[in-house]
């Protein structure tokens, strides 16, 4: 029975632990950044999947799509998840190569993880403001930099050089998307309103009247 009040008890602790933490992130992602948590791979993982649901269902209530019935719940975890491990074996790569080092893939993680955040959040309100997910990159991209810099030592000129980079490719990719996004649009109105005045022209045709 002791041992079993001693497990509680830890898991308690690492609950608020880990709550804790988070709110520190949410007052100031920054300055957390600087010192990732140590958490396990269950914990970060369940961490993970439980905001993301969160994610989701939040986007499910501002969805404008309401015939499909849990998309984003069901999509914000996968996505999570499949940018998150892509993302970190990308970065073990990158600093594996450039820097000559290699870094606790964990720990790695956890900060591509925390600092993929504030993207996921800001992404949820782009059908409003678009531009809003650049804002949200280029949060992700300064988090990376001092996540890097303060937990690996990695030199801080030479990593705002490579996100520099990078999120001038992803400025180019959204920019090209904005445009063929509006494009279709546009062909999709005019294309409307074609058959709109061609449905109207045939109703006021008199040869068709008998």
């Amino acid at each position: 029975m002791n041992q079993v009040d001693q497990h509680t008890d830890r898991q308690k602790n690492q609950i608020r632990q880990v709550l804790r933490y988070l709110l520190d992130y949410l007052k100031n992602p920054l300055l957390s950044i600087k010192q990732s948590p140590d958490w396990s791979w269950p914990t970060v993982i369940t961490v993970q999947l439980l905001l993301s649901l969160l994610f989701g269902a939040i986007s499910d209530f501002f969805s404008r799509d309401q015939f499909i019935i849990l998309k984003g719940t069901l999509f914000f975890p996968i996505s999570s998840f499949t940018t998150t491990f892509l993302g970190t074996g990308f970065f073990f790569l990158m600093i594996m190569i450039f820097f000559n080092t290699t870094v606790p893939f964990l720990r790695l993680y956890i900060i591509v993880f925390l600092s993929h955040l504030p993207f996921l959040f800001l992404r949820l309100l782009r059908m409003w403001v678009a531009p809003l997910e650049l804002i949200g990159f280029a949060a992700t991209t300064a988090l990376l930099t001092i996540g890097f810099v303060e937990n690996f030592k990695l030199p801080k000129k030479q990593l705002i050089k490579i996100f520099s980079i990078l999120y001038l490719a992803y400025f180019l990719m959204w920019t090209g998307q904005q445009l063929r996004r509006s494009k279709n649009t546009l062909e999709f109105q005019k294309n409307t309103h074609e058959k709109i005045f061609e449905n109207l022209g045939s109703e006021d045709d008199p040869s068709d009247a008998r």
